[in-house]
């Protein structure tokens, strides 16, 4: 049913399942108010297939946790953050300023001052290494 209605009759048929499911012991109380603030943050992703992405990222993580428990949702996650780590976007890797450690960052967490640092990060891939010259930077000498 579409409209506010439908919404209400959603919500309300789902605490009733909820609650009996419960009361009969098939479920903890604490897996409903997991599966319930799993619901209500999927209405929180503005985009449409962000939010599709993420929903079919949930039924792998369902499905590997129904398999081996604990461990599958942990091997999971390190499956996930693996694949981030060898995604690229433009060429950039997508965790660049930390995932793949380089040599020539002296600044992932805090900024080390503008004269320290002469060579560009290995993640731009770029030709020419060296930062702008000292000649142009007036204020550094």
């Amino acid at each position: 049913m579409p409209g506010v209605i439908g919404q209400t009759l959603g919500i309300v048929g789902a605490l009733i399942l909820g609650q009996a499911a419960v009361a009969a012991g098939l479920v903890s109380p604490i897996l409903i108010i997991v599966v319930a603030i799993t619901g209500l943050s999927n209405f929180a992703i503005p985009n449409y297939l962000l939010a599709w992405a993420l929903r079919i990222l949930r039924f792998g993580f369902i499905f590997m946790g129904s398999i081996l428990g604990f461990y599958g949702i942990s091997l999971g996650i390190t499956v996930l953050a693996a694949g981030l780590c060898n995604m690229k976007s433009f060429g950039v890797p997508f965790f660049s300023p930390i995932a793949p450690k380089m040599n020539s960052i002296s600044d992932n967490f805090l900024r080390a001052p503008l004269w320290m640092n002469k060579l560009r990060p290995d993640y731009l891939n770029v030709d020419d290494k060296k930062r702008m010259a000292g000649t142009s930077r007036k204020w550094n000498k």
